[in-house]
């Protein structure tokens, strides 16, 4: 099993417990960087309903006030259970399908349809490399050894490799 699939089961083994009534949608996932094992922590997550999907959609007469967000936990995973916004939160629209957003800062944010019938809905969603314009005006090729080294720079010497954009001798 890649380690990838171990992390992802083992996140989703605390999730086990939902069933498929209505109080227990949920929509769970990790987020790697794309093309890597390696998940991405602190992440934003947002989930918005766009449209009914189906004749047994749950009704909703705003559905474009609703939403939700979380943050990525320190193995990438996050789970998505109430709709807020409007008058009142509310669980998951059934029958719907949502546009779940990725975002971290310094990285590209990606942008997907998920459509949502019942239950549990279990994602793997990746976030591309990162972009140099979204790191403060600094560039990666000028950002000092210290800042390479640091528990995040494991993650920017992956992308930078990734770009063959490493120094001579560390590739």
């Amino acid at each position: 099993m890649r380690p990838s699939a171990l992390l992802f089961a083992v996140f989703l083994s605390g999730c086990a417990g939902l069933q498929a009534d209505r109080s227990t949608d949920a929509i769970a996932g990790v987020l790697f960087l794309s093309g890597t094992e390696q998940p991405i922590s602190g992440a934003r997550i947002v989930l918005l309903p766009q449209r009914a999907v189906g004749g047994r959609a749950d009704t909703e007469a705003a559905p474009q006030t609703l939403g939700i967000e979380a943050t990525t936990n320190d193995v990438g995973g996050f789970v998505l259970t109430e709709l807020s916004g409007g008058e009142r939160a509310r669980t998951l629209l059934r029958g719907w399908e949502y546009e779940i957003r990725a975002e971290a800062a310094g990285f590209y944010g990606e942008v997907a349809p998920v459509v949502y019938d019942r239950g549990e809905l279990l994602l793997a969603l990746e976030i591309d490399l990162i972009d140099d314009d979204e790191m403060q005006g600094e560039n990666l090729l000028e950002m000092s050894s210290e800042a390479v080294d640091n528990p995040r720079g494991t993650l920017i010497r992956e992308v930078l490799r990734r770009q063959g954009r490493l120094p001579v001798g560390e590739q």
